[in-house]
């Protein structure tokens, strides 16, 4: 029995993800992005939830949509109101968006490959930035580091709030 709750607009009060295996298999599918088909149904359930997890710790614009029947209960950031995509128009608050729904495919499908690659942990010797052994040296650029998911990155800054900060109506 699968744990996904699939929040799919306005009617699921308790979900806890946007997509669930059927999702990501089709995203993956259209892609080619075969290697998603390795996993077992438990792995590729656990990398969506280690996807939301990613998904959801940023600040995206406009205001989390709360159901009326059970008001506080709603965890997930969409559907939301007051969002707009990257030519000004407004998005539809009772759905959730298609490029956050690919965002999250596309998260799930690193994190089966690689799990926990989207919020690793960051030590001192992350932050090295110079080597030396005898007399060779190396220096290191600090943003050839870390991976850089294009994709993500593509799919969710039109959704996000500029520089990450939630500003409050007065």
């Amino acid at each position: 029995m699968s744990l996904l709750i699939k929040e799919t607009g306005l009617g699921v009060d308790n979900s806890n993800t946007y997509v669930d295996v059927s999702d990501v298999d089709l995203y993956c599918a259209k892609l080619g992005l075969s290697d998603w088909n390795k996993g077992g149904e438990k792995e590729k359930e656990q990398s969506i939830f280690r996807a939301m997890a990613y998904i959801e710790s940023f600040v995206y614009q406009g205001y989390k949509v709360f159901s009326s029947s059970v008001y506080p209960l709603r965890k997930l950031k969409f559907p939301r109101y007051e969002i707009y995509d990257e030519d000004g128009y407004c998005l539809d608050y009772q759905v959730i968006p298609q490029q956050l729904i690919d965002a999250v495919c596309r998260a799930a499908y690193e994190e089966l490959i690689d799990p926990g690659c989207l919020q690793i942990n960051l030590t001192k010797d992350s932050f090295t930035k110079m080597e030396k052994i005898g007399s060779l040296q190396i220096e290191y650029s600090e943003q050839n580091q870390f991976t850089l998911y294009q994709a993500l990155k593509a799919y969710l800054e039109p959704l996000l709030t500029p520089s990450g900060i939630k500003l409050l109506r007065v």
